[in-house]
């Protein structure tokens, strides 16, 4: 949510606590605790909340801010022990076209994940491709796996989406591959 609604939903919702609070059991505005015919009590309108609305975040404090939902990442760890990088350690196992028809399909991308590292572990985020040979991107998908400890090899499978165009084929079950990926090193829980 852009900081402008953020800033739009808190002020009306301070407009709806202020004029709905400010009506007393008396019916009238901001009147006292008591009620023009002398006698103690309202007759059950709304009480008077007080309400305090923290100041929302100036624009500098939230560039960069996660989304609300977003996984959270650690942040790196100090290096101990052999550490790797990440060429190598993800890996296509498995790459199966399926075609649901009217030229669309999906392309299950099965890969494996295994961390060099000999102490740490580490967090993996990047994409896998589904590429014609001339280099045309047919599908892709989001690969994440997080705390892989060291020494381990995690498999994973996920989904991309493609489309047959004028003049194109559905793509090969050689078409998967690699593309760019992140590691992180973080502690190990092990």
């Amino acid at each position: 949510m852009k900081l402008r609604h953020v800033r739009a939903v808190a002020v009306f919702t301070l407009v709806v606590v202020a004029l709905t609070g400010a009506r007393r059991g008396g019916g009238g505005g901001c009147d006292d605790d008591h009620d023009s015919s002398g006698s103690s009590g309202g007759s059950g309108g709304v009480d008077v909340v007080e309400t305090t609305i923290p100041p929302l975040p100036t624009e500098t404090e939230t560039e960069g801010a996660p989304a609300p939902g977003a996984p959270k990442s650690s942040a790196p760890a100090k290096s101990k022990g052999k550490v790797t990088s990440v060429k190598g350690e993800v890996k296509i196992v498995g790459c199966v076209v399926e075609k649901t028809g009217d030229g669309m399909g999906t392309i299950t991308f099965e890969y494996e994940v295994s961390n060099g590292n000999s102490a740490m572990a580490a967090n993996y985020e990047g994409t896998l491709l589904a590429v014609d040979p001339d280099g045309t991107l047919r599908a892709n998908s989001f690969l994440i796996q997080h705390q892989i400890e060291p020494g381990t090899t995690w498999p994973g499978e996920v989904k991309g989406s493609y489309v047959v165009g004028p003049g194109q084929k559905v793509p090969s079950s050689k078409s998967c591959k690699v593309g760019d990926v992140n590691k992180t090193n973080v502690a190990s829980r092990g």
